[in-house]
């Protein structure tokens, strides 16, 4: 397996079914390394096979407008300005895509009514409610006045952007109607709600949705409203400062997944509740988080995994190391609960049967059944051209509890030779490694490296108590990693102790920090989009104002608790790195910012430690997951050439 080979993959995601269950959209994703992109088609799905719909590869999203005509948006004229979003309708009964929907600025979310008007999601700035309106010399003046950003930016929120290069400061997504002939545009929420997820009622005379109104700071929290489609009056339904993620509407109730961190704080797994005269009602708790935490760097888009189908709510939980899915009647009770032995990374139904986008350790993306019999054959040849080595479970019990792991042996394993090791961290620490395929992995096992991993407390898939270290960063959690590697040496003997490398990315990449300057027994490290200071952190990130208070339980802006920050931060003892150390970091990285990169560089490199820093201009958090092709590719050659240099 070489670095190079994920850009044969295809990649699989937006998975939904029509309004009758009878066909299903998704999208086809392919690299084209020459053009340094994704190129994107949408497939049918339906009892008689597979039928793709799209040919400019360009549409990266689908949803449906009715049974037999798909919605998506994309830039096919390039003579639109930049604000609009241009929405194409397609027939299965035959024809080209047709603009259906033209918008004046960038709309998401959408849902067609019976009517043929819109329901969906504007982007507005708060000095420009009216924006819709604007004639084309008012935009044209506002287009120019945006190209000036480069010069000069106003801010005045918290946080003023977000992971992925895109400044939010000042910006709301407001709730809006649009006219089937598209000239009518009615804002129905006010500027400064900022809206998420929107449900349309099955009757269509009303949208529900979740909001939080911003001054200043973005809060945490979110209320559940109601707005009428025949005056457009909006009403608030809830009372309670929760954390919401994410609502359906089921069987003739608001059922939200609520986490009100009344005991584990931000990282607690959410409940199912429904919504009673303001409050939330506890209906029932799956003990596992909602939603798939499974590492890999295999996929590229999302795709919904968890809903209402037909009469039946089915959720998608990680247990463990894998995906489980959980199907609720309408009393809530437990109808089914289904192991995926891989991970599920989508969701639907086609007629009676549940459907998946699912990925193991074994197989990369494909649609399968919910007993994951496979349907689609797009990536089979990937493995038999490119073996792998399936990861071999190694689990230990050590200080009273247990840490589960894997090791993935070297290509052409000799057990009378010896060979270097590479010490994986996930990152989170909130997410696992599991039963899905990791292709860095795999590219360091064939060039000759054990790779170990494990699930360190702080993780996800084994509840709450197990996930919770705030305040014990590189405590438990280092104790785990470290037993987990004294392990895999008494177990694997091949293994050479003097040749240990050590990496991780964003929570991991923290933790390769502060490893590297708790103990010299590793040879090589390779530290991706870091942490190495947390009072810088909490400034910079676009999370870091909230998260550093719950995670570190330590505030900036309390004097008394600088101590605890600095003394969490891997900062405070570099002076005791000695380990050759590659900094990976993304320019655009919002999540954990290149501040973070350069300190730990600069330090390093005045301390005299072998160090080099490769920065990626144009990237973000999500690099080595859904980077450009070429910054992927040259990021797993420098990681593979910095432990080849040091541990070989």
């Amino acid at each position: 397996m070489k670095p190079e080979t994920f850009t044969s993959f295809t990649y699989l995601s937006s998975l939904s079914a029509n309004p009758s269950y009878t066909k299903l959209a998704y999208v086809k994703s392919q690299v084209n390394l020459d053009d340094d992109k994704y190129e994107n088609v949408i497939m049918i799905m339906d009892q008689g096979g597979h039928q793709q719909m799209t040919y400019l590869k360009k549409e990266s999203n689908v949803s449906w407008k009715d049974d037999e005509t798909l919605v998506f948006h994309t830039k096919r004229d390039e003579s639109v300005g930049p604000l609009f979003t241009t929405i194409y309708a397609l027939s299965l009964k035959g024809g080209e895509a047709y603009e259906t929907l033209r918008v004046p600025f960038p709309f998401s979310s959408y849902t067609f009514l019976k009517d043929g008007s819109c329901i969906g999601l504007g982007l507005y700035h708060v000095d420009h409610p009216l924006f819709h309106t604007y004639s084309k010399k008012q935009r044209e003046k506002l287009e120019k006045e945006m190209k000036n950003l480069d010069f000069m930016q106003v801010i005045k929120e918290v946080p003023f952007y977000t992971n992925g290069g895109s400044f939010i400061d000042q910006l709301r997504q407001r709730l809006v109607h649009i006219s089937a002939d598209g000239k009518t545009i009615t804002p129905i929420t006010p500027i400064n709600m900022n809206v998420g997820g929107i449900k349309l009622s099955d009757d269509e005379s009303k949208v529900v949705f979740m909001a939080n109104t911003i001054k200043d700071v973005r809060p945490l929290h979110s209320f559940i409203y109601e707005a009428s489609l025949s005056d457009f009056k909006v009403t608030k339904l809830s009372t309670q400062k929760v954390g919401l993620g994410g609502f359906e509407l089921f069987n003739n109730q608001i059922v939200a997944y609520v986490n009100d961190s009344s005991t584990h704080g931000l990282n607690q797994n959410m409940v199912v509740c429904v919504l009673e005269n303001g409050k939330f009602k506890k209906v029932y708790d799956p003990f596992y988080n909602i939603g798939n935490s499974i590492n890999s760097d295999s996929r590229l888009y999302p795709s919904s995994s968890s809903g209402v189908f037909k009469d039946k709510l089915i959720l998608n939980v990680t247990k463990k190391d894998h995906s489980l899915i959980i199907i609720l009647n309408k009393d809530f009770s437990v109808e089914q609960e289904v192991e995926i032995k891989g991970s599920c990374d989508g969701l639907s139904q086609l007629n009676e049967e549940l459907i998946l986008i699912s990925m193991t350790s074994k197989r990369l993306q494909e649609i399968t059944t919910i007993n994951l019999k496979v349907l689609t054959t797009y990536n089979q040849e990937v493995f038999k051209e490119n073996p792998i080595s399936i990861p071999k479970p190694l689990h230990i019990t050590h200080h009273g509890r247990t840490t589960d792991g894997w090791i993935v042996l070297p290509k052409d394993f000799d057990s009378k030779k010896t060979y270097p090791a590479i010490l994986v961290i996930h990152g989170g620490p909130k997410t696992v490694y599991g039963l899905a395929y990791s292709h860095e992995m795999q590219i360091w096992a064939s060039e000759g490296y054990f790779v170990m991993y494990c699930n360190p407390v702080g993780g996800d898939g084994l509840g709450n108590e197990f996930a919770d270290i705030r305040g014990e960063y590189g405590q438990r959690d280092y104790d785990d990693l470290l037993c987990f590697v004294d392990e895999a040496l008494k177990q694997y003997p091949s293994i050479d102790e003097k040749r240990l490398g050590v990496t991780g990315g964003s929570y991991g990449g923290y933790m390769t920090n502060w490893i590297t300057s708790h103990t010299n027994r590793f040879k090589a490290a390779v530290t991706i989009r870091s942490i190495c200071n947390w009072t810088s952190f909490y400034g910079v990130s676009d999370i870091g104002h909230y998260f550093v208070k719950d995670q570190v339980q330590a505030d900036l802006l309390k004097p008394l608790d600088h101590d605890a920050l600095w003394n969490n931060s891997p900062l405070k003892y570099v002076s005791q790195v000695k380990t050759p150390t590659l900094v990976v970091h993304s320019k655009l990285d919002y999540r954990c910012p290149i501040d973070q990169g350069y300190q730990w560089f600069s330090a390093l490199k005045l301390l005299g430690v072998p160090t080099m820093m490769i920065m990626f201009h144009n990237e973000n958090h999500d690099l080595t997951r859904n980077g450009k092709p070429k910054a992927r590719l040259q990021s797993y050659k420098e990681i593979l050439s910095w432990f080849n240099t040091y541990l070989k």
